[in-house]
């Protein structure tokens, strides 16, 4: 594992690129089509917010948590 990497667990297959956008509230979010939303967790109001991004990565979470089923159904990557 490189210096600094982050070690997750994925919840979806596949492999993504794209902008990692950092957002811990939901009202500043400034996402384009293709980021990477990086946050601690989503809830159902984050939804409208998986509409363009590539991916999700949050800090808690797992298989069956909001974040991982909404963006699995939209085939994207999420980390958890």
């Amino acid at each position: 594992m490189p210096a600094g990497a982050l070690i997750g667990l994925p919840v979806s297959a596949g492999t993504i690129e794209g902008r990692a956008r950092v957002i811990l509230d939901m009202a500043e979010a400034d996402l384009e089509a293709g980021d990477i939303l990086v946050t601690t967790f989503t809830d159902p109001s984050w939804s409208p917010l998986f509409v363009g991004i590539a991916g999700l990565v949050t800090e808690v979470g797992g298989v069956m948590t909001h974040g991982a089923v909404m963006i699995g159904t939209v085939h994207r990557v999420t980390f958890t």
